[in-house]
């Protein structure tokens, strides 16, 4: 009898282990079913694609946005680095003449983002948001893959937006524009920003000398001038006081306007204009006034680490963005001189190191201010 409850006993001893080995090694292949995939580059993309400013379009979608269209084994993005680029497009959304670049963002296993683009402070302004709460709505993606939305809030402008994975290989003028909404790449009018550089005969005073750092002279005057290439708007303020707005013609060969006296004010082309190439990519000025040159302005754009508040992504078209802050950054690739106009009111005056790796002043507030370059740059 003894005998027998031992058996007994050992069976259900044995019978429980056995039952405990089958629950760990599926619990174990559960786990290993929904782990994230590990290494690899991500090769999935999504090519141009517009959002109209009439926003009663997205009005039924979470937080109005528009799903991405991505290219690839999947129609949700691999986890891995991307860099975002932006641009306006014509009134119907199908024409691309330049652009600016974001990033790199890093897309994790299941994260949804969100892309806003803004009318203001300034044409360009986008705002990059990690699973903000408007998107709660959308599914969550699988593991390993996440996406991406896209809302317009500029009521002005068409805008477009696409994402490249980093070690791809794959280039915006191959890639970009291979998309799904027939968007097609538009040389730049002769009457954009990059046409301004060089001697104009002015309305007073003797000709004008556009440099494309965005510094200006006339005799003994000095100033600085910018321009928005998408309105051909042209700002100039001169050493001596006054503000000139002008409107840059569409075959870029005069500015006409008037000062912050109310008096006209105009300028004609004698001499200068440099060749756009291919892809809207000039080696003279871009939107905001910069110039091209290894350890000079075309070396900020990019991703900052900054004394405080976090990273700083500066993009090439003279916006940045820093968390919910916003702002605007000119240079001088002469002096290397950089100020940055921010949305919460101060106003950086900075100078940008040889190897173009550091930047360090004062705001308007007389604090210390420095940023280091993280990824990006020329």
């Amino acid at each position: 009898m003894l005998a027998g409850r031992r058996y007994l006993h050992w069976v259900l001893v044995w019978s429980i282990l056995v039952g405990l080995a089958f629950l760990i090694v599926g619990h174990q292949g559960a786990l290993a079913q929904s782990a994230p995939p590990t290494g690899g580059t991500a090769q999935t993309f999504s090519p141009w694609a517009s959002i109209t400013p009439d926003q009663r379009q997205s009005a039924g979608q979470p937080g109005r946005t528009q799903p991405l269209v991505v290219l690839g084994d999947d129609p949700t993005f691999k986890v891995g680095e991307y860099m975002v680029y932006t641009a306006i497009s014509d009134p119907n959304g199908m024409q691309i003449a330049t652009w600016e670049t974001h990033g790199p963002i890093t897309l994790r296993s299941g994260e949804r983002w969100k892309v806003t683009f803004y009318q203001n402070p300034f044409p360009n302004e986008i705002i990059m948001a990690r699973e903000p709460v408007d998107l709660m709505q959308y599914q969550v993606p699988r593991p390993g893959r996440a996406m991406i939305y896209a809302n317009n809030s500029d009521r002005a402008h068409w805008r477009s937006i696409c994402v490249l994975p980093i070690g791809a290989g794959m280039t915006v003028g191959s890639h970009c524009f291979r998309g799904t909404d027939n968007i097609i790449y538009a040389p730049k009018a002769a009457g954009a920003c990059d046409s301004i550089p060089g001697l104009w005969s002015w309305f007073v005073n003797g000709d004008v000398t556009f440099a494309a750092g965005g510094t200006l002279v006339q005799g003994p005057r000095t100033g600085r001038w910018t321009c928005n290439s998408a309105t051909r708007q042209v700002t100039i303020v001169w050493s001596h006081g006054y503000t000139d707005e002008l409107l840059l013609s569409p075959d870029g060969s005069r500015l006409t306007g008037r000062n912050n006296q109310q008096s006209s004010v105009a300028g004609q082309r004698k001499a200068g204009a440099p060749a756009v190439t291919a892809g809207g990519q000039t080696g003279a000025v871009s939107g905001n006034g910069n110039v091209n040159g290894a350890g000079s302005c075309d070396s900020i754009p990019g991703l900052w680490s900054w004394f405080t508040n976090g990273d700083v992504t500066f993009a090439a078209g003279g916006t940045l963005v820093q968390g919910p802050r916003t702002g605007r950054w000119t240079c001088n690739s002469a002096s290397r001189q950089v100020t940055i106009v921010w949305s919460h009111g101060y106003t950086d005056e900075l100078l940008l190191s040889p190897d173009g790796t550091r930047l360090t002043g004062r705001n308007n507030q007389q604090g210390s201010v420095a940023g280091q370059r993280k990824s990006g740059g020329g």
